[in-house]
């Protein structure tokens, strides 16, 4: 976790084994809001950025052996 973020909401829920949730955003964002739950084993969130799209973006992965990347950058 690297955020910067006037105010940082983050809920993480991780049930099983090997599971990975990486966030980075360094653009000074006023809030940054997360909702994550793995179920499973071997999953991997990658979460870059933050942008109006994502402020309320739940991800739920649920398996085993996937990765999910997610790129949000203003132009």
């Amino acid at each position: 976790l690297n955020v910067t973020a006037g105010v940082i909401d983050e809920t993480v829920f991780q049930n099983g084994l090997n599971n990975r949730f990486v966030d980075l955003s360094t653009s000074g964002t006023l809030i940054h809001r997360a909702a994550v739950i793995q179920n499973g084993r071997n999953q991997n969130l990658i979460w870059y950025g933050n942008n109006s799209i994502s402020e309320n973006l739940f991800v739920n992965m649920r398996g085993s052996n996937q990765t999910v990347i997610i790129r949000n950058f203003k132009r």
